[in-house]
């Protein structure tokens, strides 16, 4: 499947990968299975997001479906609380909170140096960070 979603209770970490190319379905299915992901939590709880894009090539992908897969972290986030920096950098309101938990702190991992680096330059705040380094990501999430 191209797509992964993992909850680690143990670091309050959620996992939400992509490699390779979706289908519209795959996208929809994504996008059920992260909401599905927090579903239980109690409306107090908070969780730390990692957004795992490594293998992901926006130039394999039907552009119709990638519009779409460039929604569903948004949103997914906006619903818990937590507005991407791209919100900011598009000049939009995120939707506001629906879902019980907050999202308090995400990295995003993608193989693209000069794509991170920029968004990093652009984007990054003392909650949201840009990394193409697994570990160094995940180390950034545990320091909260």
């Amino acid at each position: 499947m191209p797509f992964a979603v993992r909850f680690d209770p143990s670091t309050r970490v959620l996992h939400s990968s992509v490699e390779g190319v979706l289908s519209a379905r795959e996208v929809e299915d994504w996008s059920r299975a992260l909401h599905d992901s927090t579903a239980a939590l109690p409306a107090s709880a908070e969780f730390l997001f990692l957004s795992d894009l490594q293998g992901y090539e926006v130039a394999d992908q039907d552009l119709a479906v990638h519009k779409r897969m460039r929604e569903v972290h948004p949103l997914f986030l906006a619903a818990h609380g937590f507005a991407l920096g791209f919100w900011r950098l598009y000049g939009q309101t995120p939707p506001a909170p629906s879902r019980s938990g907050a999202c308090v702190r995400v990295a995003h991992l993608h193989h693209d140096l000069h794509k991170m680096e920029r968004y990093e330059e652009l984007l990054a705040s003392p909650v949201e960070r840009f990394f193409r380094d697994r570990k160094a990501a995940l180390e950034w999430l545990a320091a909260s």
